[in-house]
């Protein structure tokens, strides 16, 4: 950077320490040798003066509301040389006429649209990341299934099964058996027609011998 820049961005600053002012071009106070701190409302003030050293000017809410944005955005304060940048790109887009704003605004569109489309990509990445290492994880849980029973296990809980398929026939089946009735034996006798037990010898009705 040329000195003739240097001393364009050169301000005065008060340390919050000693209150010694001193120029910004240090790297802490010259009296205490404190840090330098710039609190939000003095940078905001920096970036008013640094405008105007541009040939502009701008508001004290609008330099407020620039340093907010750009503390939400980066979760910090913008240091002096950024505050220069963006006072020398706001004299670019002051000096800019209709068309040029057109194309720095269609080239800004593109480079957002572009952004968020690595976004999305990246997020469907991690997805298929996450699918994977899912299904690979049910693979392996699987195979160590399979290996927990040995062959012979295997065929052996095969063999018993098949014997209490035997031993036990299904419910439906018993049920559907008809249940036989028992054989009724007896001895009629050829005189009377009387049914006698079996194994008697004479009928217990009329006396006659029974054959």
């Amino acid at each position: 950077m040329s000195k003739k820049a240097e001393e364009l961005k050169t301000v005065i600053l008060i340390c919050y320490k000693c209150g010694w002012s001193f120029n910004s071009n240090k790297d802490s106070c010259p009296m205490c040798g404190a840090e330098i701190v710039i609190n939000a409302k003095e940078l905001a003030r920096i970036l008013g003066e640094y405008i105007e050293r541009q040939g502009f000017w701008i508001s004290k809410k609008e330099c407020e509301n620039f340093i907010k944005t750009f503390k939400s955005k980066n979760k910090r304060l913008p240091t002096l040389d950024e505050l220069w940048k963006s006072a020398v790109d706001y004299a670019k887009v002051q000096l800019m006429d209709e068309k040029e704003l057109k194309k720095a605004k269609e080239k800004q569109d593109l480079e957002l649209k572009a952004q968020i489309e690595q976004m999305k990509k990246k997020k469907l990445e991690e997805k298929k990341l996450k699918e994977a290492k899912v299904e690979k994880k049910e693979s392996i849980v699987s195979e160590k299934e399979k290996i927990s029973i040995k062959p012979e296990e295997k065929e052996i809980r095969i063999k018993e099964l098949e014997l209490k398929r035997i031993k036990e026939p299904p419910l439906e089946i018993e049920q559907n058996v008809p249940k036989e009735k028992p054989i009724e034996e007896f001895i009629i006798c050829p005189n009377c027609k009387f049914k006698n037990p079996t194994g008697s010898r004479f009928c217990s009705e009329c006396g006659s011998k029974l054959e």
